[in-house]
């Protein structure tokens, strides 16, 4: 635990470097305020520091490196727009009360009658109410004001309502050689076809190429209930559904036991039918947040399911960019206030009760969680600036923009995670279903709760600098570090401290007898020491004209387990750091053939270009070189070499800001020796269904990898 102590301190000494650095750095850009109660409620994430605020007050501050995740927030139109509308607002209220304020005066004097004017008729029922428009009063008729002042007013908020945002995407991949035919140094297996039928030669085994289509429906409605009152839930239909892939002949036709016949049973039918948890593993509907907000003069407080997002979204992303397959989505309990210039949010997360009183004999009624030894606890805390309300991004838009000066954002959190024990489940079933079927004996009871011992802590650093001095100049750099510290005493699935009988047992729960018997930690005479490290840097530089260009770079710690830890042993998988999967670095190596960035480093230079440049509208072409490297050579497949590869990754995209996109993508991979099939090394995966063993019986180089992608994307 030493290296925690060492890391600690010096995590908190640059904690408050970076925010002592972030509160002199803007000093009098915005008025400080001890409460929320004054400011716009936002439908965002309270402690969602990983959403690109910068692209909302600038259409030069989205990310080219991953310009589909921040594509919505690259215009400053929204800024501008609420802008322009404030103006007119405020100038048809002028222009209203002055009208209201004549026809008060004049009221007394008015006649009776009609004015005899022949065109009365034609204008406005109260413009006879104060004479002509042009009065030496000021007064002005309504057909008179300005059509764009009349349109900018809007009509207040009747409580309650239904805030819709969502999005519709459909996805084709076009992968070849994704397996990089080594037979089993990739996470992607090859073609079915390459290996059966397992009697007789392969159906085909040359071919490399996968090719599917998949689409996602994702629907945020937010019921906001009265100004300070609101829920907010997150749906996904048919989340990632490949198409074709539940078709109604197959799933229900002939073999499947039908009750009945039916006429879409057929060999003509092409009908598909709705996911379902038995065969999709997940329903047509996932519910990913639903969580209640109030507002009051301390803070905002929030409770239930929510996204979990934090800084570049290395470490905790909450799947909300475009091309996102996954998503960090916690049971919480949190509170944000400001009582200074900074942010402070404490919250305490739901990670794991263990098992409760649900069951399939008893489906309905209000389940309990049956002990606290096997809950899994985390306490959150964190303090950043950025802005969260629409006030704070106004008052940020103004720096940028109006008064051109640097933009410093950033913040620091602190998670700290532990678990005294666990319930060991039995084929499949928890302990409560266990107790009813009358498996599950007082004896087996004991023996299946296991002393776990886990104590984690998870410092993050992150910081962002935006300067924009002119239109033709726009700058951007931004950091995060994180780690993970800690110790587990068992990192098996074994109980321990039970003696050949009773009289020998040791209570490992009690930390007494578990600083006296060893026994307790299997993992290690001291527990298990976790320790994980990642980094992650971006930039972006613009001087004028279409090109935009900048480096990003990353770097993810590994152990000593082979495949990068997969297939390891008891802890020996938690020596190794993985990014979040949403954060996209690439579009072959990390995304697909290792899953993610773990045990490596990479460098990301890229070049882009945007043609017929709008608040609206762009094209982007893209160019993208990542060159990655193994961090600790005993972690990846092969040690021959400590080289990942070289990818090539190319884009082009039309997008309307906020409503569209449309875009065609293409990478070419070329592996070098890391990726190495090795003989007498153990696979990561077995492709064959007949299997050669867990070990490669023979030598082999990964050959280049290459894919074509699509995409389609209606927003609103």
């Amino acid at each position: 635990m030493r290296h925690f102590r060492y890391f600690s301190t010096a995590f908190l000494i640059a904690s408050l470097c970076l925010l002592s650095t972030l509160a002199h750095a803007q000093e009098g850009d915005e008025p400080s305020t001890s409460s929320s109660s004054s400011e716009t409620s936002s439908n965002t994430d309270a402690d969602n520091t990983s959403e690109t605020d910068d692209s909302e007050t600038s259409n030069e501050e989205s990310n080219p490196s991953d310009s589909d995740k921040k594509e919505s927030d690259s215009s400053s139109a929204s800024e501008d727009a609420s802008s322009d509308e404030e103006d007119a607002n405020e100038k048809a209220l002028q222009q209203l009360q002055q009208q209201q304020s004549s026809s008060s005066d004049r009221s007394d004097s008015q006649d009776d009658g009609p004015s005899g004017d022949e065109d009365s008729d034609e204008k406005s029922p109260i413009s006879g109410l104060a004479g002509s428009s042009d009065s030496e009063d000021g007064f002005v008729a309504v057909e008179d004001i300005e059509e764009e002042s009349l349109q900018a007013i809007t009509p207040a908020d009747v409580y309650p309502y239904l805030e819709w945002e969502g999005m519709l995407q459909v996805h084709s991949d076009a992968d070849v050689n994704f397996d990089l035919n080594t037979n089993g140094t990739s996470a992607i297996l090859p073609p079915l076809g390459n290996n059966l039928p397992a009697q007789g030669p392969p159906a085909n085994p040359d071919n490399g190429l996968l090719w599917s289509t998949d689409m996602d429906f994702r629907l945020d409605p937010t019921l906001h209930i009265t100004e300070r009152l609101s829920i907010h839930t997150e749906l996904s239909l048919f989340d990632n559904l490949v198409l074709g892939s539940l078709s109604k002949q197959r799933l229900t036709g002939a073999g499947s036991s039908a009750l009945r016949p039916d006429p879409s049973r057929t060999v003509t039918s092409s009908t598909q039918t709705s996911p379902r948890e038995r065969e999709w593993y997940e329903d047509s509907l996932q519910v990913n947040e639903l969580y209640g907000e109030v507002e009051f003069f301390l803070g905002t407080f929030r409770a239930g399911r929510m996204d979990f997002d934090w800084g570049l979204g290395m470490f905790a992303n909450g799947g909300d960019c475009i091309d996102c397959n996954f998503g960090d989505h916690v049971d919480r309990i949190m509170f944000r206030t400001k009582p200074w210039k900074f942010h402070i949010m404490g919250a305490y997360d739901f990670v794991d009760i263990g098992e409760t009183s649900q069951s399939s004999a008893r489906p309905q009624g209000q389940p309990y969680d049956l002990a606290r030894v096997d809950n899994a606890q985390q306490y959150v805390i964190s303090a950043f600036r950025k802005p969260v309300t629409e006030k704070e991004k106004n008052l940020r838009q103004q720096r940028l923009k109006d008064q051109k000066k640097p933009v410093f954002e950033g913040g620091a959190l602190f998670m700290v995670r532990s678990q005294d024990g666990a319930f060991i489940r039995q084929q499949g079933r928890g302990v409560a279903e266990s107790r009813e079927s009358g498996s599950n004996q007082p004896n087996q009871d004991r023996s299946g709760l296991i002393y776990r011992g886990l104590n984690l802590y998870m410092p993050d650093i992150w910081a962002r600098s935006v300067y924009s001095p002119d239109s033709n100049t726009f700058v951007r750099v931004e950091l995060e570090l994180n780690g993970a510290f800690g110790e587990i005493d068992n990192a098996t699935s074994q109980p321990v401290g039970t003696g050949d009988d009773d009289s020998e047992a040791v209570n490992c729960f009690d930390e007494g007898a578990r600083e006296r018997n060893p026994e307790c930690s299997p993992s290690d005479e001291d527990g298990m020491d976790i320790f994980q490290l990642g980094a992650a840097f971006e930039s972006e530089l613009y001087f004028g004209g279409p090109l935009r260009f900048g480096l990003n770079g990353g770097f993810a710690s590994g152990g000593d387990a082979r495949n990068w830890g997969y297939n390891a042993a008891g802890g020996e998988q938690l020596d190794f750091y993985r990014f979040d999967p949403n954060y996209h670095v690439d579009l072959i190596l990390f995304r697909e053939v290792l899953g993610t960035v773990t045990n490596a480093y990479y460098a990301n230079p890229y070049l882009q270009a945007r043609f017929f440049e709008s608040p609206d509208n762009r094209v982007e072409l893209q160019l993208d070189t990542i060159a990655s490297r193994v961090a600790n050579r005993e972690g990846a497949p092969s040690t021959s070499s400590k080289w990942l590869g070289v990818e090539i990754d190319a884009a082009a995209r039309y997008i309307q800001v906020g409503a569209f996109q449309v875009g065609l993508e293409g990478g070419v991979l070329f592996p070098f020796g890391a990726l190495n099939a090795e003989q007498g090394a153990p696979k990561l995966t077995q492709p064959s269904p007949q299997g050669a063993g867990s070990e490669f019986v023979s030598s082999s180089e990964p050959d280049i990898a290459w894919t074509v992608q699509s995409h389609f994307v209606w927003q609103f």
